[in-house]
């Protein structure tokens, strides 16, 4: 499933931790822990632990009706083999797909329509899954792609497509909309003021500043 030593219970629990950590400002209340437990991306990530934890037992049947049920209730489709390291945390489940082959590290969260698997090479042989380091954080539709490793502590920002490997702490963001004036704004359709931004300017990606485009920054 996961960590030798550590049972289904301390999985589920660390998710818990990490889900209601999400929101510091709240108070460790009764109402706080309601609130966690019945949020869609901590249910969703319990039933992928029962699942997995079922598939490595041998109840591969229960796990595959477990993946099911996860994908009618929430839209999500985690593969009970996907190991998942303890205290992570899916901000919303609603698009969410990992492959059976990925592996992630401790303390990870998930955003929105994050994609994770196999690149699709005609040449399987060197086709694989990704491999997640700890305290990684993968922004709304980050794709990622094939045989590579993200280093601990990076951040996928929106709408990445990654298909090589990055090194811990990287910060990698895809380009930023560009915003046009309307149709006739000035009498031939183009921009009158400010040109175009270029695709090298900075962008803010939770809370940190980093160079949008193909650039990585350590």
């Amino acid at each position: 499933m996961g960590e030798p030593g550590l049972t289904l219970w301390d999985y589920v629990r660390s998710d818990f931790q990490a889900t209601r950590d999400m929101d510091p400002t709240r108070s460790r209340s009764l109402k706080r822990a309601v609130d966690v437990l019945t949020q869609a991306g901590f249910m969703s990530l319990a039933l992928y632990r029962v699942g997995a934890a079922a598939h490595s037992r041998g109840h591969k049947l229960l796990a595959r009706l477990l993946l099911h049920l996860n994908v009618f209730v929430f839209n999500c489709e985690i593969y009970p083999q996907t190991v998942i390291g303890p205290g992570a945390a899916i901000t919303h489940p609603l698009g969410v797909a990992i492959g059976a082959g990925v592996v992630m590290g401790r303390d990870v969260r998930i955003h929105g329509l994050v994609r994770i698997g196999t690149a699709g090479y005609e040449d399987g042989r060197v086709d694989g899954f990704p491999v997640i380091g700890d305290g990684c954080r993968l922004f709304d539709h980050a794709m990622l792609f094939g045989p590579i490793e993200i280093g601990a502590d990076s951040k996928i920002g929106a709408n990445v497509l990654l298909l090589q490997s990055v090194p811990a702490g990287s910060v990698v963001v895809a380009p930023q909309g560009i915003v046009l004036p309307p149709k006739g704004a000035n009498g031939s359709g183009r921009a009158h003021s400010e040109p175009a931004p270029d695709l090298g300017d900075t962008v803010d990606l939770g809370g940190e500043v980093a160079t949008s485009g193909d650039e990585v920054q350590r």
